[in-house]
């Protein structure tokens, strides 16, 4: 029998190969924080489930992985990508992202990073 973690990244695994199968096929670009990168998937309901599903067995096997302890610990920083989601959400709020910002004075440090 597998363990609950072997069988939580089984399921992550197929989950998200049926996502990424979707967009590959529908050529539409991968989830992405960089600034091209889209703002919403538009997946059907069947995608959207696997998606959905693949999210919850993700943080089930991170909470498994992490322990009670660290649960239970204050979360400074939810992942490497949290720090840039948030310089974007702020950057958005100075200027469309559709331009550039080489016109721009840009804060020399983020409100979201002290």
């Amino acid at each position: 029998m597998n363990s609950k973690i072997g069988e939580l990244s089984s399921i992550i695994a197929q989950k998200t190969a049926q996502v990424d199968e979707y967009l590959s096929t529908h050529k539409q670009p991968s989830p992405s924080f960089e600034i091209d990168g889209p703002l919403d998937l538009h997946l059907p309901e069947e995608v959207e489930k696997a998606r959905v599903v693949a999210i919850d067995a993700s943080q089930e096997l991170n909470d498994l992985l992490r322990g009670p302890v660290a649960l239970v610990r204050p979360v400074v920083s939810l992942s490497p990508y949290t720090d840039k989601a948030l310089l974007l959400m702020e950057f958005s709020s100075m200027a469309p992202v559709s331009k550039l910002f080489t016109d721009m004075t840009l804060p020399q440090r983020s409100q979201y990073m002290e």
